[in-house]
């Protein structure tokens, strides 16, 4: 009985070491999981807005802090958007329209979008696969033109995405330019499957202002260190 109840023990300690072996490996390997994206020396914040507030003061306020954000010592990039990976996963986008492939046919999207301040992508050090970033050019005077992931390309445009145009029907815009395309970004878990994606510059959306901003700060040494000098300008 002795000798049986040693050999019982000694089995399940390599079960349980074995187990825990597998569960180390699979959690080192999540933490390095390419997401698409670089969160290290980022911070981010909410910014809780009156809902009273118009889309036009909103944006007032906005680009007047990220104009003080960017003068912080130590901070090289700042942005701003409707949402952040792991955060919120943006607006879906739902609907038929006329396939950019054969406009004779339609076409079923089903799509997350941002709107977000023409620095975001960069700020999120998202890559660059195709074409262009969004600019500050992007305005209300100019031709509407949004940024796709890999993924929307893939599934609703095709290889060559970059210069088609899609009738999304985004604000009183009907037609958009696709003028870039970005590497994939995964929202949660490093296993799940990557969704279509857009972005569009709240430039060329106003009225699409009236979310809850997320702040983007990337610094050069550690980020929490800025944390009172950003709740003080934005107070």
């Amino acid at each position: 009985l002795r000798t049986l109840s040693m050999i019982g023990q000694v089995a399940i300690a390599c079960v349980l070491l074995i187990g825990g072996a597998l569960l180390a490996r699979s959690f080192v390997a999540m933490l390095h999981a390419d997401r698409g994206y670089d969160a290290t020396q980022l911070l981010t914040a909410r910014l809780n807005y009156p809902h009273e507030l118009p889309a036009e003061h909103r944006i007032q306020r906005l680009e007047a802090l990220q104009a003080r954000l960017r003068a912080i010592p130590g901070v090289t990039q700042t942005a701003f958007g409707n949402g952040l990976p792991l955060v919120h996963i943006g607006n879906v986008f739902g609907r038929i329209i006329p396939s950019p492939r054969d406009p004779a046919s339609s076409l079923q999207i089903a799509a997350t979008w941002r709107v977000v301040s023409p620095e975001y992508l960069d700020a999120l050090q998202l890559r660059l696969v195709a074409g262009r970033a969004l600019a500050a050019t992007d305005t209300a005077a100019s031709p509407g033109a949004i940024v796709v992931n890999q993924s929307f390309a893939r599934a609703y445009i095709g290889r060559d995405a970059v210069g088609q145009r899609v009738r999304l029907g985004l604000g009183s815009r009907q037609d958009w330019e696709v003028v870039g395309i970005v590497n994939d970004v995964r929202q949660g878990d490093v296993a799940e499957a990557t969704r279509p994606e857009f972005f569009v510059s709240y430039r060329q959306l106003p009225d699409a202002i009236d979310f809850t901003p997320m702040l983007l700060l990337r610094t050069e040494g550690d980020p929490m260190a800025h944390v009172a000098t950003v709740r003080a300008l934005v107070r």
